[in-house]
Formats: structure tokens, C-alpha cells, sequence
């Protein structure tokens, strides 16, 4: 292993309903324009958080937009902070994208007021402290030795089978929750060697 790890996820689902403030937007697949040389990862749409000068990769499927930001290795580097999320299904942030709105249309579906979206470009992308548009949105850490190519890992279905997963994990965590549907849930240190102690058992019966 390089040492390298990346950033990786779901930004945005496209042929979804999605609630922004007081509009209802639909997003045609193929609608995003990534073509911009310096999309940047940002906190709440605020701080830009890129420490390399790797760019941001992006990647349109027909059904999302993944990302992948590399996290170079190296002794006392960066990677080394984030080395123990690797990897762990259960350790995610909520990602959002920022984007302008370039071609659109309305639509009234059932009574309710539609925007369609079918061309847009994208701005940036953002970690998110707040409530994510969409529970299938995410971020994680993953280690160079379980992925392939952003695009290979989307056709595979790989990105895309983790969404569902963070979706029905952040629904389990707001039924423990009476509820409340959190933005996020990473795992702590102790739910993490709790987690690794439980799989370490399993191989051993």
C-alpha cells in the first residue's frame, strides 16, 4: 500500500425529488456540467477544505455524480489523521453540491410544484454539518487496496450499493433516536474496535 487513501462518494441522485428551502428540485441525469477545471471541497459551502493541489475528480454516472479526492500518505501526513476511518462503512459525512442552475423548467406533478433541472454547472462540492437533500449522499475513506477506478467502482455499483446502505443506517440511527433524523453518523473510536472485536470473533467460529 502507497499510503494513500481517498475521499470518496455520492454527491448528488439524479431522477430524485429533492427538498431545497421552499423549492422541490429534479435533476435529469446528464444535466451536470463538470467540466470546470478547479471544483473545490468545501465545509457548508463556506471554507474551501482542499490542503493538496490534487484535483477533485468527478465522475457522472447515469444515475449520480461521485467524487474522489486523494489523501496523500507519508509519514505525519494528512492520510495518517484519517488512516483509522478506512475503510469503515459505518464512518460517513453528508455531501452536497453546489452548482448553478443554467436550464430549467416547472412542472406541477400532483398539485405540487416541480423545478426540473436539465442543465446546470457544478461549483463545488461540500461536507456538510447540517441535514443532507438526500440520504443517499456521502463521503468516506477508503484505502487504495479496496478500490478501483471512481469510474470503475460506479459501474460496479459499488458507490451506489454504500448509498442505499448509509441511507437505511441513518434511518436505524433516527429510529434509536425516537425519530430524529440526524445529518450523519460517524462512528467513534469505540464503536470501531468494538466493530473490528465483533468481525474478529466471527472468524473464529
Amino acid at each position: 500500500m502507497s499510503g494513500d487513501l481517498f475521499f470518496q462518494g455520492i454527491a448528488l441522485e439524479y431522477k430524485k425529488f429533492i427538498f431545497h428551502g421552499d423549492e422541490i428540485l429534479y435533476f435529469k441525469p446528464g444535466c451536470m456540467d463538470c467540466s470546470d477545471a478547479d471544483v473545490h471541497l468545501m465545509l457548508d459551502h463556506k471554507e474551501s477544505l482542499r490542503s493538496t493541489r490534487d484535483r477533485l475528480e468527478l465522475y457522472a454516472g447515469d444515475d449520480a455524480l461521485a467524487f474522489r479526492l486523494r489523501i496523500p500518505g507519508g509519514y505525519d501526513s494528512t492520510a495518517l489523521k484519517f488512516s483509522d476511518l478506512a475503510d469503515e462503512f459505518d464512518s460517513y459525512v453528508p455531501i452536497s453540491v453546489g452548482c448553478t442552475r443554467t436550464e430549467t423548467e416547472t412542472m406541477t406533478i400532483d398539485g405540487v410544484n416541480v423545478k426540473i433541472v436539465s442543465k446546470a454547472t457544478l461549483n463545488e462540492l461540500s461536507v456538510l454539518s447540517t441535514a443532507p437533500a438526500m440520504q443517499a449522499s456521502y463521503g468516506r475513506v477508503v484505502s487504495t487496496e479496496t478500490c478501483g477506478t471512481l469510474e470503475e467502482d460506479y459501474e460496479s455499483g459499488r458507490l451506489q450499493l454504500i448509498g442505499r446502505y448509509i441511507s437505511l443506517h441513518r434511518k436505524m440511527k433516527a429510529s434509536e433516536n425516537g425519530g430524529e433524523i440526524r445529518y450523519s453518523h460517524v462512528t467513534s473510536d469505540y464503536e470501531r474496535k468494538a466493530s473490528a472485536f465483533e468481525r474478529a470473533l466471527a472468524k473464529l467460529q
